[in-house]
């Protein structure tokens, strides 16, 4: 199957495809974007779909992930780099954790995958739930109205 990345990085796009093997893995070589910008936050987006799937008869996207200022980091190459994705399942949430700074945040993203390195790379349900809860604690201590 052709497998395309989609790359949008400030107003430029970049795409490539690869073909699967008969196994279904594929890679795609390294890709460094840059920009002119030095102040200012700016969008990353990353979408893996494949073209022509079966079923649909259209481009199907199993992945896609959006952040401001980068997209590289060690779990977001660990976690890419053994995926197995389904292409009928439902499409899930999941929460990169940041592991050069534990305390800043990462990006959330969307896909039809489970992840070898789940464990290292990604936060828990349980662990998600923690951190909501304490948000909750802080907002309720400091009077914030919340909107979920």
């Amino acid at each position: 199957m052709k497998v395309v990345r989609e790359l949008h990085y400030e107003d430029d796009k970049f795409n490539d495809n690869t073909v699967t093997d008969h196994e279904g893995r594929f890679t795609f070589s390294r890709k460094t974007l840059r920009t002119r910008r030095v102040l200012f936050d700016y969008s990353i987006y990353l979408f893996l779909s494949v073209a022509d799937h079966p079923t649909t008869g259209e481009q199907n996207r199993f992945f896609d992930i959006r952040w401001g200022n980068r997209l590289d980091g060690k779990a977001l190459n660990l976690l890419m780099s053994d995926m197995q994705c389904e292409l009928t399942a439902d499409a899930k949430d999941f929460s990169l954790k940041n592991l050069e700074v534990p305390e800043r945040a990462a990006p959330w993203f969307s896909a039809k995958c489970t992840f070898t390195h789940a464990n290292t790379a990604l936060y828990s349900d349980k662990e998600i739930e923690a951190q909501m809860q304490e948000l909750d604690r802080i907002v309720d201590q400091q009077g914030i109205i919340r909107v979920r």
